[in-house]
């Protein structure tokens, strides 16, 4: 037991070694701004709103700020705001703690199958300090990775426990504890097959035969259900690019095999946005590769009697990795770091009783093993302790990126990104050209290089780019759809509604779902004084997309704009309850709340927003002319005051200033 313990203590020193570099590490604008920073379902923390939020957003993919079903890993967020609110450091140290308590749980649970110590200790070992897990652990987004590691760990060790004493009581506790893995993250759904791989080995349950795969039979089902859920975000998913054959996705999933096989040896060249193989790798590449891992595979076969581990360890490591490995389209990425946090440990199962094997019992062969071992998990905790430097914010991530992989599309447009948010826009729109020359298909691109140059007021330069790329890719519906929303954009900022309003038309042609499509709509007629069209889309968007706060918003507004008072505030209300930090949300519901003269309440809800928004002239205004029905005139004058210095162009807090104190009002504004 003193042993075990020293063990365990050792691969939590590994574990901070390698990763305590991680507090140092932003939130990114990767997704960290999608799925964190600027997730409104986020921002009060631990909610009761926030775990029904969390609990059914994304079972039919109806909210931007999820992605897959993942539960559980969105409760650990909302603790994280809870406890941290919104600075990155407690969140990066809460991932490094399920990371190390994922290696001490691999220990144990690997001790317990096997019985081996030193072995199970050195697997651990190296998945606590492996620098192809850097992605995993320093990028807050992948959460759900640290998170279901642990479940799948605790799986594993429930396994060990009921194969030792079959029970119900045992199947309850694997199947509950991958349950939970599952609502973590839906990779977990290749544990059963990983089981059936232990019963070989080491378990040696093979003899069984079919029992093995019925007494499975709740693992397997839990399995079918998550691949059902994550199915319907596959589209979503896909939407940054033009359909890849099957041939090139293939071709893919053999580079990525290779590549990750090769990374687990020699983790030289690690960044994100690896090249899809369809940009460039060789058709004899892709066969020589091939030829290399089905010769793996024949030799772990071959040596499946006198070494069983190699075929185990060989299949755990093609099994697990299997969903993730581009034969379904996902984005344009050919691979990434995070996809091998499970497999790896397969392979290194194999190598670690291999060399043990070769090793024996000599004791000069023990201590040169020894000695190695020690090499290498220095080796490993250097390499990942640089590798965790270059997550610290994007400008430093994608500056590597893009050196290590220069024909990487997407690390042009993240280095993009990142030179944009340092006020570099003229880096910011060289390296979108970059990308587009390297992908011409890459989505993100093209909208933000149009953006940008719309933004300079190149807008008919912006508008002949996304035409162009409309007329000569064939992308999917959805990213077809998608980039019509953005000429419309355009369309409507050069003045032509007409047209703007057909490109959104014809985006809804391709997909039925693009509720950005109906907004936006809603937004140009609703410019236009069309009140009551407006509010006719405005409720086809909701309908799409009832999560999102601009919708119900604008609605509110519309319908106020028609006299209909109490069902905006009754929408309103139901969406800043959804969404309390919110200010323009709290806003426009104070506003409705003075047009139905409920002004008690209307001070209330703006000054909620003024807390949360204090420079935000619209609150100020809305909530001086609330104050000012409550008989507080001097109150008052002091917002009006606040709101014409915030805008010093603002009429209506010039006039109502003109008409509560004539003299001031003509002085002169700064």
């Amino acid at each position: 037991m003193k042993r075990r313990l020293a063990l365990c203590a050792g691969l939590v020193a590994l574990a901070l070694a390698s990763y305590e570099g991680v507090r140092h590490c932003l939130f990114l604008n990767y997704d960290d701004n999608i799925f964190i920073t600027s997730n409104p379902h986020l921002a009060q923390g631990l909610t009761w709103e926030g775990v029904r939020w969390a609990f059914t957003a994304d079972l039919l993919f109806d909210s931007p700020n999820a992605d897959y079903w993942t539960p559980l890993t969105v409760l650990t967020r909302l603790i994280d705001v809870q406890i941290f609110g919104m600075s990155p450091m407690g969140p990066h140290l809460v991932n490094l703690l399920l990371h190390t308590v994922s290696a001490v749980l691999l220990f144990l649970a690997l001790h317990s199958l096997t019985a081996a110590m030193w072995r199970s200790a050195m697997v651990a070992a190296v998945f606590a300090t492996h620098p192809l897990h850097v992605e995993s652990v320093a990028w807050l987004t992948e959460r759900k990775d640290v998170l279901s590691a642990c479940f799948w760990m605790l799986s594993l060790l429930a396994y060990a426990a009921y194969v030792r004493a079959p029970s119900i009581r045992g199947r309850v506790a694997v199947a509950a504890a991958m349950a939970c893995g599952l609502m973590a993250k839906p990779m977990l759904i290749t544990l059963p097959f990983v089981l059936l791989l232990l019963d070989f080995w080491p378990l040696r349950r093979s003899a069984l035969g079919a029992r093995l795969v019925f007494e499975k039979a709740e693992l397997f089902a839990l399995s079918l259900s998550s691949v059902a859920i994550s199915i319907q975000t596959t589209a979503w998913m896909s939407a940054g690019t033009s359909t890849l054959s099957l041939a090139a996705r293939g071709a893919n999933a053999v580079h990525s095999y290779f590549s990750y096989l090769r990374d687990a040896f020699y983790p030289d060249a690690l960044a994100v946005g690896y090249p899809h193989a369809s940009d460039g790798t060789s058709p004899s590449t892709i066969a020589w590769e091939f030829g290399a891992l089905l010769a793996v595979l024949a030799a772990a076969v071959a040596a499946r009697r006198s070494r069983p581990y190699l075929l185990m360890g060989a299949f755990w490591f093609a099994g697990v990795l299997f969903p993730v490995v581009g034969l379904v389209q996902v984005g344009i990425h050919g691979r990434a770091d995070r996809y091998t946090y499970l497999p790896l440990v397969g392979i290194t199962i194999a190598v670690v009783w291999l060399i043990g094997d070769l090793v024996g019992e000599n004791p000069r062969r023990r201590a040169a093993a020894g000695i190695a071992a020690a090499l290498i998990l220095t080796t490993f905790v250097g390499l990942t302790r640089r590798q965790v430097r270059y997550w610290i914010d994007d400008l430093s991530l994608f500056s590597h990126a893009v050196k290590t992989l220069p024909d990487s599309a997407i690390a042009h447009a993240g280095l993009a990104a990142a030179w944009m948010s340092a006020g570099r826009p003229d880096l910011h729109e060289a390296e979108l050209r970059e990308a587009l020359r390297l992908r011409p298909d890459l989505v993100v691109a093209i909208r933000s290089l149009s953006f940008a140059l719309a933004g300079r007021g190149r807008l008919d330069e912006a508008a002949t780019l996304v035409e162009e790329a409309l007329r000569a890719i064939p992308f999917s519906p959805l990213a077809t759809a998608e980039l019509r929303v953005n000429l419309g954009l355009i369309r409507a900022r050069q003045g032509r509604g007409a047209e703007a309003h057909e490109e959104y038309a014809a985006a809804l042609r391709v997909d039925p779902s693009a509720w950005t499509a109906l907004y936006n709509s809603g937004n140009l007629l609703a410019g236009e004084g069309r009140w009551a069209e407006a509010e006719v889309k405005y409720r086809a968007a909701r309908a799409l997309n009832p999560d999102d706060g601009s919708i119900a918003n604008n609605l509110g507004l519309v319908l106020l704009l028609q006299g209909h008072a109490p069902e905006a505030a009754e929408i309103l209300s139901v969406a800043s309850q959804s969404f309390p930090a919110d200010p323009m949300l709290a806003t426009s519901y104070g506003r409705v709340l003075h047009a139905l003269r409920r002004f008690p309440e209307a001070e209330r809800v703006l000054l909620r927003a003024l807390k949360t928004a204090p420079r935000s002239t619209e609150a100020h205004l809305r909530l001086a002319q609330v104050i000012e029905k409550l008989g507080r005139d001097e109150e008052a004058k002091g917002h009006y005051r606040e709101a014409l210095r915030l805008d010093p162009n603002n009429a209506e807090a010039a006039a109502a200033l003109a008409r509560t104190t004539p003299a001031e009002a003509n002085l002169p504004r700064p």
